[in-house]
Formats: C-alpha cells, sequence, structure tokens
C-alpha cells in the first residue's frame, strides 16, 4: 500500500511554523549583551529572555495538542503564527526588559503551537487523523528544527550586527507571514474545511488547570532562585520550592488525566534516570551554549556576527553526530552512546574551564 501523500505546500507551511521555536530560542543568544547594555541591567536579569522563553514553551507546547482539536488545527496554527508575528513587531517598542520578558514568553506561546497543530492538520490532509503522519513530513519537520537551532547564533549574530537587538524579533514577521500564506494557498483540506473525521472535544478540565498553575509557579521558584543568586538571593523562593513541589505531586498523584504523570514516573524509576540525565546534559549543554555569546562579545570583544560564527561548529556537530549517535543505539544498546556522549560533555566542559 503507497503512502499517503500529503499537500506540498502544506508541509512547506508546516515546517515555516516549527522551525520557529528552535530559531528563536537560539538566535537570542547573540542578542543577550546588546540588550544588556541597553537596558543597563545584570547579566542574571537578561538571562530572563531565555528562561521565560523555555518555560513558556514547556507549559504551551502541552497545551496547544488538545487546543488544536476543539477549535480545529488550522485555526490553532495561525493562531500561533499571529501571536509570533505580533511579537515581532512589539519587541522593539518595549520599555523595558521586564516587557520584552513577556512578550518573549507569548512568542513562546505562539511557537509552541506550530508543531502539534501541524501535526494534527497533516494527519487530516493523509485521510487519517489517528494515524502517524508520513515518515518524509516528519522528516522534514526534524529537519527544519536541526538546522534552524545549529544556524540560528549564526543568522542573529548577522542580524544584530546589521540593525540591533531588535532585528532578532523583527525577522519572525516576514517568516510567519510567509507561513500564512502558504498553509492558506497549499492544502485542498485547509480550502474545503476540516474533515469529518476531526470532531472537536473538550477544552482542558479545572484540574489540569491547576497542575499547569503548580507546575509553573514550581519551576519559576527554581529559575527565580538560581538568577538571583548573583546580586542578592531571594530566600523566599527557596522556601516556596518544596510547598509548590509538595503539592504538584500530591494534586497530579490524584488525577485522572494529569498534566505531569507523576503515577507514571514513581513506577518507572528508570524513566526517572533517563529524565534526570537528560535534564543534566541540558543544563550543561545550554549552559554553555549561551554563556559563550556573552564571554566572547564582553571578555574577547568580538561582535555579534563573529560571536555567532564561533557557536557555529557546537550546534553543527552536535546536529551532524545525531545520525551516528542513531546508529550506534541501533547496533550496541543506548549504554555506549550515553557514557560516549557524557564524556564528550564533560572533556568539553574542562576544556572551556581551561581556556
Amino acid at each position: 500500500m503507497a503512502p499517503p501523500r500529503v499537500p506540498r505546500r502544506l508541509v512547506g507551511a508546516v515546517v515555516l511554523g516549527t522551525l520557529l521555536n528552535p530559531l528563536n530560542s537560539s538566535m537570542i543568544a547573540v542578542a543577550l549583551t546588546r540588550i544588556q547594555r541597553d537596558f543597563h541591567v545584570t547579566v542574571g536579569e537578561v538571562t530572563w529572555l531565555i528562561s521565560g522563553f523555555f518555560l513558556a514553551a514547556a507549559i504551551g507546547q502541552p497545551l496547544m495538542g488538545p487546543a488544536g482539536r476543539p477549535v480545529w488545527p488550522r485555526r490553532v496554527f495561525i493562531t500561533g503564527l499571529a501571536l509570533v508575528f505580533a511579537t515581532g513587531l512589539l519587541a522593539p517598542l518595549v520599555p523595558g526588559l521586564a516587557w520584552l520578558v513577556v512578550v518573549r514568553a507569548v512568542q513562546a506561546v505562539g511557537t509552541s503551537a506550530a508543531f502539534p497543530a501541524g501535526l494534527a492538520m497533516i494527519r487530516a490532509a493523509t485521510g487519517d487523523p489517528s494515524g502517524r503522519p508520513p515518515a518524509a513530513a516528519l522528516g522534514a519537520m526534524n529537519m527544519a528544527a536541526n538546522v534552524s537551532a545549529a544556524l540560528g547564533p549564526v543568522i542573529g549574530g548577522f542580524l544584530v550586527a546589521l540593525a540591533g537587538w531588535q532585528a532578532v524579533f523583527l525577522i519572525n514577521v516576514p517568516v510567519t507571514a510567509a507561513g500564512v500564506l502558504v498553509q492558506r494557498c497549499g492544502s485542498r483540506w485547509t480550502r474545503q474545511g476540516p474533515p469529518r473525521s476531526l470532531q472537536p472535544c473538550r477544552p482542558a478540565a479545572p484540574d489540569r488547570r491547576r497542575g499547569i498553575l503548580l507546575f509553573a509557579v514550581t519551576i519559576v521558584s527554581v529559575l527565580g532562585f538560581l538568577l538571583s543568586l548573583s546580586a542578592r538571593p531571594l530566600w523566599p523562593l527557596l522556601a516556596c520550592l518544596p510547598v509548590a513541589g509538595g503539592l504538584l505531586v500530591w494534586h497530579e498523584q490524584r488525577r485522572a488525566q494529569p498534566f505531569l504523570d507523576v503515577r507514571m514516573l514513581m513506577k518507572s524509576p528508570r524513566l526517572i534516570g533517563v529524565f534526570a540525565q537528560f535534564a543534566g546534559v541540558s543544563t550543561v549543554f545550554y549552559a554553555v551554549y549561551f554563556s559563550l555569546p556573552i564571554w566572547f562579545e564582553t571578555a574577547r570583544g568580538f561582535s555579534a556576527d563573529r560571536a555567532g560564527l564561533l557557536l557555529l561548529p557546537v550546534a553543527g556537530l552536535g546536529v551532524a553526530v545525531t545520525p551516528v549517535a542513531a546508529t550506534l543505539i541501533s547496533r550496541a544498546g543506548p549504554r555506549p552512546a550515553l557514557v560516549t556522549g557524557a564524556l564528550a560533555l564533560t572533556a568539553g566542559t574542562l576544556s572551556d574551564d581551561a581556556l
């Protein structure tokens, strides 16, 4: 049986939407120094632009999956692009850092809509909304995400050097406009409306929303305390952490459809280990990834475009090694790849300290 065909323009529109999240998460790295200088804030304060984006995306993306069904995936997709379009125009006009953090959080919510809503649109185009999207469409989306994340600092560096930090937000305006145009022109399903098999579902229950709120309070407590250590530690946030975390665990254990499936995690200690390892690796990688541009521009005096180019090998090597790691895992299991990756990350981090 031949695999279902998906209109190329629809896949192109979804790809344009899905690359916005990794692109915006990495472009900001080379703009932080300029933003810090323009708003006269500390390094710890300007990094809220990173933390706020990832926090909003972590909360927004799980919500966009259910949200794509009650109001149809296409509407969620277009709404997400519209949010990114609006934030791209608003960001250069904000009067202070706090406003820019809010705008960037809204941007993260908008970019979070593209992946789940885009998958639902592709499933609908195949005539089987409950099935797995075609491998070619998934491959295009993953490739776009990886490449945009790798090229983000390079693109951002040239934009900042050309037109200031405002350009890393303004670039979203033509990209989102192109995504909307291609999406509206591309799919026969888009012109005819959603298929009958895509029935709307109910919005998120109040219990789920309370879980999301507790999760957000827990993460904000951690981030707020850690970011305050460079100036004056906010001890009340540290005291809030066990309370919010305990309430989150207590609440999610008692819900049939929790936001965070604590019961599943408690039954799978090995899964907790995998998540903990992933969190540790991500913490080290992103700490180096986002701190290097600041060091390049402040300590070494490099321009933003040169700092972006110097980051390209970091992300590019990660993209290139991914298929090698996948091959190693398929032949020898996950342990050799995990050990090799951990040793390489440790060696690279120690080398950075030596330099």
